[in-house]
């Protein structure tokens, strides 16, 4: 079959392809979902994440053990996923 004997494929209407989210709107939705957390988890995740603190630097700051910041880590980390799965979807960690 040569190329010009070909036809063309035709285009369905009936699906739309829906388009990722941009950077923007991705970053939005983290945020709010980091928002969405308890004040305690939100504080040790945000002194983690952002402030590259490790659990003992946190734990002296927060007055905490570091067996603590690391289980309310885990526990912000959970949170954070269920949230951002509530606001659209957490492509890593679908089920």
């Amino acid at each position: 079959m040569t190329r010009s004997s070909r036809q063309p494929m035709p285009r369905s209407t009936s699906r739309t392809v829906p388009r990722p989210p941009s950077r923007d709107q991705e970053l939005q939705r983290v945020d709010r979902a980091i928002r969405r957390l308890p004040e305690h988890l939100r504080t040790v995740l945000v002194l983690q994440v952002l402030g590259e603190r490790t659990s003992a630097e946190i734990g002296e700051m927060l007055d905490r053990p570091a067996g603590t910041v690391r289980y309310q880590l885990s526990q912000a980390r959970k949170r954070l996923a269920e949230e951002l799965r509530l606001l659209g979807g957490c492509p890593d960690q679908e089920e």
